[in-house]
């Protein structure tokens, strides 16, 4: 059984990448809100996937909810 991140794995940085991503942000406007270039959030979601082992942003956002990392209203 693979075992499950814990959100203290994550960085900070990257935690409101994934809570942006789950609020439909695009790499873009991450970016921008973030004060941060295009490919540094490209890079950024390409190290979360494989640190929460998926592999997509509905991936993503699935595992926020679960982990408690984002909650649905």
């Amino acid at each position: 059984m693979a075992k499950k991140i814990k959100n203290n794995e994550l960085t900070q940085r990257e935690i409101k990448v994934i809570r942006m991503v789950c609020k439909d942000y695009t790499n873009k406007e991450i970016a921008k809100a973030m004060g941060l270039s295009y490919p540094w959030v490209d890079y950024c979601k390409g190290i979360i996937y494989k640190k929460i082992k998926r592999n997509s942003p509905v991936g993503m956002a699935m595992w926020a909810v679960k982990q408690g990392v984002v909650k649905l209203r």
